[in-house]
């Protein structure tokens, strides 16, 4: 798993997941949705964790957080109160444009 200063996707996202899960009721929850959400409400971290992997490796970095991300909700939806029901089939699961934005932003 990627690091954070230190700290797993895994590890951050047991301490922040069911607070931004919480803060989507009402919402339709996709891992897409749960990922927008988490990088406008931690925008460092999420950066920070993108940082963290494309040091380690400069290949397919938002596939590979994602994919992380992904299973940790996977892995862990009775816990946080999500079910998975089918896939959503996206072209672009987070867009490029939406993710430089948040990088200009945090370079500001």
């Amino acid at each position: 798993m990627e690091q954070k200063n230190g700290q797993s996707v895994y590890e951050v996202m047991t301490k922040y997941a069911g607070e931004v899960i919480a803060e989507m009721a009402g919402e339709i929850f996709t891992t897409r949705n749960f990922i927008e959400a988490f990088a406008d409400k931690h925008e460092i971290i999420y950066v920070e964790l993108l940082f963290a992997a494309y040091k380690n490796d400069r290949s397919r970095v938002f596939h590979r957080v994602h994919s992380q991300i992904g299973a940790y909700l996977s892995e862990n939806q009775e816990k946080l109160d999500i079910k998975k029901t089918r896939r959503l089939m996206t072209r672009n699961p987070v867009s490029y444009t939406h993710l430089r934005a948040h990088e200009t932003k945090a370079n500001l």
